[in-house]
């Protein structure tokens, strides 16, 4: 949940987007139930329970998806900051985990989004000509397993509301009573009846 915080309180326009998008991806799928289903049935209250679930966990993920790319977007930005950073130190020595700490506190302060994508265990053994480079292609890596494992956590929660709202749906449909059906059979029988009477 740290991320949400973080990301709420510098990246605002990610939850706007996120939620916009949540909102455009459920109404698509109730549409597209009810394109697919029949005439005759409509949503039960366990589809709309479903989808009201969707739509909390959607959004949740959408708004995650968002703050990774607001992130990936100024991956530049942060191998610049870094050169500038290193542009003092010998450039073929190899830092050490104190250095390496301290160049990154400083990009994490100035994009607080990137510390949570970033683990500076893994620069580790980097000269400083080549630690800008090394930092901004981790953090690509990064952000974009991020992303597949956010989208996959998406595309389950899809999968399994569709499912019960279609389902649901067949249910309600199937449980509906049908009105007696009076045939010419029975209208005969019955004028027969009232000429004998």
């Amino acid at each position: 949940m740290g991320i949400v915080f973080d990301i709420l309180f510098n990246s605002i326009g990610s939850i706007f987007l996120g939620l916009l998008l949540t909102f455009v991806i459920v109404g698509l799928i109730y549409w597209l139930v009810q394109a697919l289903s029949s005439n005759n049935s409509t949503f039960s209250p366990v589809g709309y329970f479903a989808g009201g679930l969707l739509f909390f966990f959607l959004a949740f993920q959408m708004i995650l998806i968002c703050g990774a790319f607001t992130v990936k977007s100024y991956v530049d930005n942060v191998e610049e900051t870094i050169n500038g950073f290193v542009a003092a130190l010998p450039q073929d020595e190899i830092l050490t985990d104190g250095e390496n700490q301290n160049i990154m506190d400083h990009v994490v302060e100035e994009y607080p989004l990137v510390g949570n994508y970033i683990d500076t265990a893994k620069l580790s053994g980097q000269t400083a000509s080549d630690f800008a480079h090394a930092t901004a292609s981790a953090l690509r890596a990064s952000i974009n397993s991020y992303i597949l494992r956010r989208a996959g956590w998406s595309l389950l929660f899809i999968l399994l509301s569709t499912t019960c709202m279609a389902m649901t749906m067949k249910r309600a449909y199937r449980s509906t009573r049908r009105a007696p059906h009076h045939g010419p059979a029975s209208n005969y029988s019955g004028r027969i009846s009232r000429r004998r009477g």
